[in-house]
């Protein structure tokens, strides 16, 4: 997602408003420059892996905490070939979205959604795919990944190490068909997301949202 600080268009749902997140999400992807493009012309991959898919509103409201004593915010994250990432909480803005970090360098995590250890739901982590000023950034791997790849997130001072299990480019303008994106609901997992090319400026930017699922392949140590 390339980075700005003077849009409102650039963003995720917030936990306070009900948004859609298709309009969040994509707001994330508008154009910043030339620079933008760097991420290349188009995914020419196939998923890795298949999601269900369910046609319906999304509504991106928080997930209901159940009690886990073993829940923990996430604070870094190492993507396939990256070196350790930080991760920072995303909070709400005044125009109800919630900023992705302007840094490629740093992904976000909605507040709003699961946390590390959860029995269920889905953490939510996104980053810009570059930016004008610092070029491609690391969630450009997001776009190759594999299945089996392996993301490990830090929370708590324990590293929990996730497998991948899918890897989809979903049109920003169908969205909506994948609420298990934000969902509170379904197994534990983590979702990363990044905006993916082809990048037409003329048209509001990225035309695509690299959505990774990865699920929990063993125990945090």
């Amino acid at each position: 997602m390339p980075a700005t600080t003077t849009s409102p268009r650039n963003g995720l749902p917030s936990a306070a408003s009900v948004v859609l997140l298709t309009l969040a999400l994509a707001a994330g992807c508008a154009p910043v420059g030339d620079a933008a493009t760097s991420a290349g012309s188009g995914p020419d991959d196939a998923p890795a892996g298949t999601d269900d898919r369910e046609v319906r509103e999304l509504e991106a409201t928080p997930a209901t905490r159940v009690g886990s004593a073993v829940a923990r915010v996430p604070t870094a994250v190492r993507l396939p070939g990256t070196d350790l990432l930080d991760v920072v909480p995303v909070g709400t803005r005044e125009d109800g979205l919630l900023d992705v970090p302007a840094d490629v360098d740093v992904l976000g995590w909605w507040e709003g959604g699961a946390r590390v250890g959860d029995p269920f739901g889905s953490v939510l982590l996104a980053g810009h795919v570059d930016s004008e000023d610092e070029g491609l950034g690391p969630s450009a791997r997001l776009l190759t990944v594999e299945r089996g790849d392996e993301v490990e997130v830090r929370a708590g001072g324990r590293t929990t190490s996730y497998a991948v299990a899918s890897r989809r480019f979903v049109p920003l303008d169908d969205l909506g068909s994948y609420p298990r994106i934000l969902s509170a609901d379904g197994p534990a997992r983590v979702t990363l997301v990044t905006c993916a090319p082809p990048f037409l400026p003329d048209e509001g930017g990225y035309q695509n949202l690299a959505v990774v699922t990865a699920l929990p392949e063993r125990g945090a140590r």
